[in-house]
């Protein structure tokens, strides 16, 4: 008997168990790898005018490669719940330039009210529903974690943290 017959015992029961693991880990390190995605990180400080939708500079960095977009948040049907959150739909444009652009469309947002009058928790989650130059093929998912301060006058501004999941970014 060689080495790679498994007996029907304790012991080899425990090698298939994990020669079954390590053979999945293996596959599926294989998948991510090979599927073209990088991790999405970063930071962005926007402002608005009165009225105005919120925009301005950003950094993030998908996988190795670091970009600097400018961002523009167009929001729709937002409503206030009875504990004050705002809840709604935006359309949020990351342009880099002469790289192209992606567009996070339709995602949920919500903005939950802090003990500080006119500041607010931003959780807002979207996919990439469009994309130009090098994310002309792009999927993936993208969520905006910060804080959004809003004054009586209606200027606004914005300090988020970017994370997410990006695929297909052309070379």
């Amino acid at each position: 008997m060689n080495n790679l017959t498994l007996k029907r015992s304790g012991k080899s029961a425990v090698l298939t168990a994990r020669l079954a693991l390590v053979c999945c880990l293996a596959l599926s390190t294989s998948t991510w790898a090979d599927s073209g995605c990088g991790i999405v990180r970063g930071d962005a400080e926007l402002t608005s005018a009165p009225a105005g939708p919120f925009q301005g500079p950003a950094w993030i960095s998908i996988g190795e490669t670091v970009f600097y977009p400018q961002i523009l948040v167009l929001g729709t049907g937002a409503k206030v719940t009875e504990d004050g959150t705002v809840v709604g739909t935006t359309r949020i444009t990351f342009d880099f330039g002469g790289g192209g652009v992606f567009v996070l469309g339709n995602d949920h947002f919500a903005l939950d009210p802090t003990d500080n009058p006119g500041e607010f928790r931003l959780a807002d989650h979207g996919r990439i529903t469009e994309g130009t130059g090098l994310f002309a093929d792009a999927f993936g998912k993208v969520m905006l974690q910060g804080t959004v301060s809003l004054s009586a006058t209606g200027e606004g501004s914005a300090n988020l943290t970017i994370k997410g999941k990006v695929c297909d970014v052309a070379a």
